[in-house]
């Protein structure tokens, strides 16, 4: 059979029911296969839409979202995807209703804004008769868009405010599905106060929203999105901020079946030949590692019970409009913050490799509305993205032009989106180590003058619930998201003109050259921006290939020849492993980091080209990096430590680190750290695999004999907990194959040097 044919009909976890269903699905292919794919219900083929949202290096779509307005149904059908075996007409009709609310006036965004002291009021029309929406729409392109019509809309607003909107409609159901964000980051942007901000539908149409907030409200043809009155924060948007809306439209009597759709009834996930669980098509991250499916997983860990946990959670605090955590200082605005009050957001909630595999594995309706949940908390909690006055994501370049000399480094504002302390009381924020440098509101020459990425230490609280709703669902706020983060993150990583840090790319380039293999002040910032480019890449929102490209080449020429990359610090972290008050500068290191970096080169390298026998280079050095700072006698490398004296000569082994050189617990033991270690282990040995590089594929398992005392990875895994398949996951297919005697076979074969005693630890 043909490679690039569907061999077999696909399962999915989509709930049958009694009625009309939306049916939506991402199903990921093998490069080059046609996008002949559809649903089939109860045994009969669908109307489909499939529009390609994952692309290899070249282009080539690898993965569909697949769309499916089917008009009535049993509970007892089965959703399956099919080959569909035939083209989509030359055009689509939409659905007389939907036709009907067009003419009728359309969806039309409604504010008010003070301007010279009085309130004035604008109308912006989203959806009106264009070519897009005419009662016959032509396909213009080589997708399917068989039964759907979809466009995307920009508005320019006032004063730096900004709406872009998605809208599809649909041949067999009258409703329109609308994702919708209003943001306030274009040049001149201020802080917006609303006397109101609505959407307003034709007489007889009313709306479903897909999260239920005290912020957003519908009553009748009216979405309110500033509705609760007794939160004054909730009708400001403050600079650099936005408003998420996610809602189906439908004539009030299809009311009960938009509700339905808008909480994610007929989504679910792809099992089968062509799916992230497989193989052939591991699409599910820029990483190219594919998922284990709930059965190869220890009976012990249920991604289906987590879930339905974490969602319940979240559900709460929505609907109270505060934070899930005790920490809370109360409602909030537009949203609902994640995490403390601390500015750093500090501890290892949030923080992971995989992006929720818990969701995509237990496929249920509730990880997807959970998802949704975490970004829209993300987001609340603060953004930080530049836009052009459409409200598309504008890069730096452009804004440089009109505004040379105001642009700084932008981590995090004093104050989060909705007037809450990012900061602790008493916070000097002129000794900001995270480079703050925004402006107090309303600067007085109305110019932006911050701008990049937020929180970039730890930027995977925000990127991975974009990706894991881009990858389940090609959502396009988690699309918007991912392209708007990679922006910011050349902003970051900025070699042009203007700012503070005007060319901080530039100067890691020019240090690489000059200290080629002596390391360099990069840690898991640099990892978390580098996969951020990579995942946007991969999604096709952008040529990110020579950001991608140039900074991965920098952080490789920036790893000494164990694999270690050494930040000079006089810091915090310096005391870490320095005695208080000692003015010592030396080249600190942090091994978790080092991990952190060898699995963002592999997400580059994978997204961009198929994996060459570089790649294997990379990673192995990243696992001679582990295995450097590895104290014999521990399950893991240390936290962190030393790797080179004041003179920033670097130590050639662990033995000749001195004692001050290493950080240990208050009890005098040494602190060690596996956190990040599974993701590279795994990329590790699915690199070596793919390259046939047996080294490589040797200090893995010298890694995971050192783990695990005796090479069963699948017990390590279950060890680990369902909350850590967020590292673990890409490690169990691998431990399906490779059982512990093999492991330990392989782990004693060859020359890989052992690491050495510390301080006389054993």
């Amino acid at each position: 059979m043909d490679a690039l044919t569907l061999p077999e009909p696909l399962q999915t976890t989509i709930e049958p029911q009694d009625g009309p269903m939306l049916l939506r699905t991402v199903v990921p292919v093998p490069k080059g296969a046609p996008p002949n794919l559809a649903f089939e219900r109860g045994g009969k083929v669908v109307t489909t839409s499939a529009v390609p949202c994952r692309f290899d290096g070249e282009g080539n779509p690898l993965a569909y979202k697949l769309t499916a307005a089917s008009p009535a149904g049993s509970i007892e059908d089965e959703v399956r995807v099919v080959a569909a075996g035939h083209l989509p007409p030359a055009n689509v009709k939409v659905h007389p209703q939907t036709w009907d609310l067009v003419k009728g006036g359309g969806i039309e965004l409604t504010y008010d804004v003070q301007d010279a002291g009085a309130s004035v009021e604008h109308t912006h029309n989203l959806l009106a008769p264009t070519e897009e929406f005419a009662e016959v729409a032509h396909q213009v392109s080589t997708d399917y868009t068989w039964g759907r019509i979809g466009r995307e809309v920009s508005r320019e607003m006032v004063r730096g405010l900004g709406c872009r909107a998605w809208l599809a409609a649909y041949t067999d159901l009258p409703i329109v599905e609308l994702s919708l964000v209003i943001s306030n980051g274009a040049p001149g942007a201020v802080t917006e106060d609303f006397g109101d901000l609505a959407l307003k539908l034709p007489e007889g149409w009313t709306a479903a929203l897909a999260l239920n907030t005290p912020q957003i409200s519908v009553v009748g043809n009216v979405i309110d999105l500033v509705s609760d009155t007794s939160l004054p924060e909730s009708t400001t948007l403050p600079q650099l901020h936005e408003i998420h809306l996610r809602a189906i439209i439908c004539p009030i009597d299809w009311l009960e079946a938009a509700q339905a759709i808008a909480r994610g009834v007929g989504w679910g996930v792809a099992h089968g030949p062509w799916s992230y669980f497989s193989e052939q098509t591991p699409w599910y991250t820029a990483h190219g590692m594919r998922l284990p499916s709930a059965d190869e997983l220890p009976t012990s860990l249920d991604p289906a019970f987590i879930v339905q946990t974490r969602w319940a959670d979240r559900a709460a605090a929505l609907a109270g409009g505060i934070k899930a955590d005790e920490t809370s200082p109360g409602p909030l605005g537009f949203g609902a913050p994640l995490g403390g009050p601390d500015g750093g957001f500090g501890g290892g909630e949030g923080l992971h490799v995989i992006p929720y595999p818990e969701c995509a594995i237990a496929g249920t309706r509730k990880g997807l509305q959970y998802l949704r949940a975490e970004l829209y908390g993300q987001l609340s909690r603060g953004t930080g993205h530049l836009y052009d006055v459409g409200g598309l994501p504008m890069d730096l370049d452009a804004y440089a032009d009109e505004h040379d000399g105001h642009l700084f480094n932008y981590h995090l504002p004093r104050r989060g989106p909705l007037g809450h302390e990012c900061f602790p009381p008493g916070y000097d924020k002129k000794n900001d180590p995270l480079g703050f440098k925004a402006s107090e509101p309303d600067p007085p020459d109305s110019k932006l003058h911050g701008y990049g990425c937020v929180d970039e230490q730890h930027g995977t609280r925000l990127v991975s619930s974009a990706v894991a709703l881009a990858a389940l669902d090609a959502d396009p706020i988690a699309m918007h998201t991912l392209q708007a983060r990679a922006v910011a993150v050349r902003a970051s990583q900025w070699d042009g003109k203007g700012g503070q840090y005007a060319a901080e790319l530039t100067y890691l380039t020019n240090l690489a050259i000059e200290n080629h293999g002596e390391g360099g002040p990069v840690n898991r910032r640099e990892a978390w921006n580098l996969w951020t480019l990579a995942e946007a890449q991969a999604r096709g929102l952008g040529d990110f290939d020579q950001w991608c490209g140039k900074l991965g080449t920098v952080l490789s020429l920036l790893m000494t020849s164990d694999g270690q990359f050494g930040r000079k610090h006089t810091g915090s972290p310096a005391k870490e492993v320095s005695p208080e008050g000692a003015s010592k500068l030396r080249g600190i290191n942090s091994p978790w980091g080092d991990a952190l970096i060898g699995c963002a080169l592999r997400a580059s390298e994978a997204s961009r080209y198929d994996v060459p026998a570089e790649a294997t280079d990379r990673l192995e050095y990243s696992l001679r990096a582990q295995l450097w700072a590895w104290p014999v006698g521990y399950n893991a490398p240390l936290y962190r430590l030393a790797i080179a004296d004041e003179n920033q000569q670097l130590y050639d082994s662990l033995g000749d680190v001195p004692e001050d050189g290493i950080v240990r617990k208050k009890n005098g033991d040494l602190r060690t750290d596996d956190f990040y270690l599974p993701a590279l282990l795994a990329m590790a040995v699915q690199t070596g695999i793919e390259t046939s590089d047996f080294e490589t594929l040797q200090l893995a398992a010298r890694i995971a004999l050192k783990l695990t005392g005796d090479g069963d990875l699948m017990r390590y895994i279950e060890q680990r907990g369902v909350d850590h398949l967020r590292m673990t996951a890409y490690l169990v297919p691998l431990a399906k194959i490779a059982p512990p005697g093999l492991i330990q076979q392989l782990g004693k074969e060859g020359k890989v040097a052992e690491p050495v005693k510390v301080g006389g630890e054993v």
